[in-house]
């Protein structure tokens, strides 16, 4: 039991060090504030950034925008709507687009103004000229943001900021936490010990490793917190032999069925989480004496953590898990304890259905 537990252990901090190095060794910049301001030929809009950066114009239609992608950016500190109302431009919005890239949207009520970007020591400033021909016409369908190389351009006037209009609405480039996912699927590999004595007696006391998946949904999110239910179904299959006729005897829970309410919080490569619920356990056991059929319902704990990778946008995830179960069953006047410890690993992937489900503050 103790080997498991450090071989475990071990498991967590080599995967831990692996994803910490990468994100390290890269410089990183934040997108700190946005903001706009009245010309004599239409309006700036001032996009302040901490650190290096690139970036790429992508001019959209129906409904007119222009989204200005900047990377690699790892946190987004600007409002997420600011609301403009002049000359054409009715707001700007911002968000995390993906793991590394924020995106700064531009709303127009009519077609889109000639626009000039100028690049700067503190970020980008947006001249749009209403009435002008944009050097790039919109299209319907935005392409996937890529970096490319930029190139030098005069420096910006200084900003004069203007207080913008705070708002509780989300940026549609920003629904939820960066790195959240409400659903997840997966598959486990848990050594699961049965500790009854009786048990033991026929079956021994090594601790068989058992097949199962897992299906999780989010129902609530604030911050980094997160409440789910996962359901689990799992196969338990042992050989063992009667302690007085030596016949062969097989074991069997097909299947272990379990539902769970979780708390999550989830830091950016780390998500924990506690739980607890119930299971449902059919069971059998197979010898040339006699056959033994029944049902059991039980509750359980769990606790473990998803370590989450900066690849496929963080939606990939290797789970570390404990689960107790506290599950008697009886047959044939005999009660054994088929609950027991579960330690298991996994591999979960999770993305995002049917947002508006997730209650989100």
């Amino acid at each position: 039991m103790h080997k498991r537990i450090l071989t475990l252990i071990a498991v967590i901090a080599f995967f831990a060090a692996a994803v910490a190095a990468p994100a390290a060794a890269q410089g990183v910049s934040s997108l700190k504030a946005v903001a706009f301001d009245k010309t004599d030929k239409g309006i700036d809009v001032i996009i302040a950034i901490d650190g290096e950066f690139l970036y790429q114009a992508l001019p959209l239609a129906n409904p007119t925008r222009l989204a200005i992608d900047i990377s690699p950016i790892s946190k987004v500190e600007a409002l997420p709507l600011v609301e403009v109302n002049q000359a054409g431009l009715t707001s700007i919005r911002t968000g995390q687009y993906s793991s590394m890239i924020a995106r700064v949207v531009l709303d127009f009520s009519g077609a889109l103004p000639g626009y000039e970007i100028a690049k700067s020591d503190s970020g980008l400033v947006i001249h749009l000229t209403p009435g002008a021909k944009p050097a790039l016409q919109p299209v319907v369908v935005a392409p996937p943001a890529q970096e490319q190389p930029v190139q030098p351009a005069p420096a910006a006037p200084a900003p004069r900021p203007q207080k913008p209009v705070e708002t509780v609405s989300e940026a549609e480039a920003s629904e939820g936490r960066e790195g959240f996912a409400n659903t997840m699927v997966g598959i486990d590999l848990s050594s699961y010990l049965i500790p009854d004595t009786t048990f033991q007696q026929i079956y021994g006391t090594d601790a068989p490793m058992i097949p199962g998946f897992t299906l999780s949904r989010a129902l609530l999110q604030a911050g980094g917190f997160s409440v789910d239910v996962e359901g689990g179904l799992r196969f338990y299959t042992k050989t063992g032999a009667s302690t007085l006729s030596q016949e062969a005897t097989t074991f069997k829970i097909s299947p272990m069925i379990s539902l769970a309410g979780r708390l999550n919080y989830q830091w950016k490569y780390v998500q924990v989480f506690f739980g607890y619920g119930f299971d449902w356990y059919t069971y059998s056991e197979t010898s040339t004496i006699a056959n033994t059929t029944g049902n059991a319902n039980g509750h359980h704990f769990t606790a473990g953590l998803y370590l989450i990778p900066p690849v496929l946008d963080g939606m990939l995830r290797l789970k570390l898990y404990y689960k107790f179960t506290k599950l008697p069953a009886t047959a044939n006047g005999i009660t054994v304890e088929l609950g027991g410890n579960e330690y298991g690993i996994g591999l979960s992937f999770g993305f995002n259905f049917l947002k508006q489900a997730v209650l989100s503050f």
